[in-house]
């Protein structure tokens, strides 16, 4: 980043991709709780996995989304922990106040969050076979679909998703005050629905795509 009006940029995008991708996720946080409180008013005990499955997989392209958002800490990253770290504070002489500990531990963990969910290893395949024969008795790969899920671990889910939710409205407190402590303004927020995306949404995501190949983190891969 070469001057500090391309870092305000980016900041401002950072700022505005955390709240898009807020929006998705509270949305659809706000239907798994239409689908508990439908459940127990026809006082069910199981969810279908289907169901259960298809809310589980929106949340986790969201949690994914902005985990990079908040915590991404590869060289070319822009995300808030490190548009906020020491080496953009030097750069541009940035002024920004000291954060409590409970929340750099948070961002710390959105780190850490972004690396796990980013990667297949060999954590996440010591966890989830120390309990499982992979193979069966005639030398086959098993492959088990779950018909139901337990209504309980329905709602703690959804429980532990409105805890992410106060997390990032957290979170975004201490964005908007470091964002006044370096530009003294303050952000401004208008929403507004339109009526569709177009096929121009491929050729950002091209774009995009193309550039991340001619980045340092890219290019230190390949050595």
């Amino acid at each position: 980043m070469e001057n500090i009006e391309e870092y305000k940029r980016m900041f401002l995008f950072m700022y505005r991709e955390l709240l898009r991708h807020y929006d998705y996720f509270k949305s659809i946080h706000n239907h798994h709780k239409k689908a508990i409180e439908n459940l127990l008013k026809k006082k069910k005990k199981k969810v279908l996995f289907e169901e259960y499955e298809f809310i589980r997989a929106q949340y986790s392209f969201y949690y994914v989304k902005i985990y990079n958002i908040l915590g991404d800490f590869q060289e070319d990253a822009i995300s808030y922990k490190k548009l906020t770290d020491k080496g953009y504070i030097k750069k541009f002489s940035l002024k920004i106040n000291e954060r409590p500990e409970n929340v750099r531990a948070l961002l710390n963990e959105y780190q850490r969050q972004r690396n796990w969910a980013s990667h297949f290893s060999i954590a996440d395949g010591r966890a989830k076979t120390q309990d499982l024969n992979i193979v069966n008795d005639n030398g086959q790969i098993r492959i088990d679909t779950p018909k139901y899920v337990d209504l309980a671990l329905f709602i703690d889910q959804y429980h532990a998703n409105q805890a992410e939710l106060e997390n990032i409205k957290l979170i975004e407190k201490y964005i908007l005050d470091d964002y006044f402590s370096i530009f003294k303004k303050k952000i401004k927020v208008k929403r507004k629905k339109y009526r569709m995306i177009g096929t121009n949404a491929l050729e950002i995501s091209y774009k995009s795509y193309k550039y991340s190949k001619t980045s340092k983190h890219s290019k230190a891969k390949k050595k």
